[in-house]
């Protein structure tokens, strides 16, 4: 029920009552209530938003194996929101969401080795992070694998130069021409 109000399924769409649900749910310790609860404390959704219940309802969820509950407390620890930055933690949560082939998780890990946050920076490993969650279908990873590959083919090259030229050849008679400085015709001396 608390994902029916929440996305507005069949009901109207409502935090409030998808808080209720939810909190209904995760107080029988349903992994995936405790993270939607951890959610929308930590956006205030329904709820004011607070930090330390998100830590602690994404901690429950995480504590029991939900790698996305994982993925989240990874993020607020990476990124030092409302608890001071700690990569240790952020990469022991990460870490167990990759266990679990967690492709969000492997991207993020990836970002960590690949700037050199928390861990000595690493290109190689993070790569291979990168190529794990790209093979499952994560567009960040898959964007970053592209952006990053062997460079444009010569075809490619020699394709944006002619239409750039081209560009230039019809924009031309639009371009404003240069005009010398005005004169006085012999009419107005």
């Amino acid at each position: 029920l608390g994902n029916f109000y929440y996305h507005g399924q069949g009901v109207p769409q409502g935090y409030a009552q998808a808080f209720l649900w939810y909190g209904k749910a995760a107080n029988q310790n349903d992994e995936r209530a405790q993270r939607g609860l951890g959610f929308m404390y930590q956006n205030g959704l329904g709820v004011t938003q607070d930090t330390t219940e998100a830590l602690r309802w994404y901690r429950k969820a995480a504590d029991q194996g939900d790698a996305r509950a994982q993925n989240a407390l990874a993020l607020i620890y990476s990124e030092g929101q409302g608890v001071p930055q700690d990569y240790g933690e952020a990469l022991r949560w990460y870490r167990n969401a990759v266990d679990q082939g967690y492709p969000m998780a492997e991207y993020n890990l990836g970002d960590m080795y690949f700037y050199g946050r928390g861990v000595p920076r690493d290109r190689a490993e993070a790569d291979r992070l990168y190529h794990q969650a790209a093979a499952q279908g994560d567009e960040y990873a898959q964007r970053v694998l592209g952006l990053r590959g062997k460079g444009l083919s010569t075809w490619v090259v020699f394709s944006l130069i002619v239409m750039s030229v081209g560009y230039l050849f019809i924009l031309k008679d639009y371009l404003p021409v240069e005009r010398s400085p005005r004169t006085p015709r012999s009419e107005e001396r």
